[in-house]
């Protein structure tokens, strides 16, 4: 009997490391999304046309995943440190130095 609890919540533990993984898998492939959406309400906004519909598009995408538990680092300006952070993209870009 106690070999059948074991296996059963060794069973469980591998289902929560299967769930939080597949939630990192989509939201990975879903924050190329957001950033564009981001890029286009602030390109809107600064070309003086309304920009209303995709800042609420964006507000939404990124309130939906707050409700899976995931949140928004600082990362204009900050050294990106492997040790706290684990980066779901990787994009160069001329604007920026190495390793911000």
């Amino acid at each position: 009997m106690g070999e059948l609890f074991t296996k059963y919540f060794r069973l469980q533990e591998v289902n929560r490391n299967l769930e939080a993984d597949t939630k990192v898998q989509v939201v990975s492939e879903l924050l190329e999304i957001l950033d564009d959406l981001e890029r286009g309400a602030s390109q809107a906004e600064s070309e003086g046309s309304s920009s209303s519909v995709l800042k609420a598009l964006a507000e939404k995408f990124r309130s939906r995943l707050q409700a899976l538990g995931f949140t928004r680092i600082v990362s204009e300006g900050v050294l990106f440190d492997p040790k706290v952070h684990e980066a779901a993209v990787q994009r160069t870009d001329a604007r920026t130095k190495s390793g911000y």
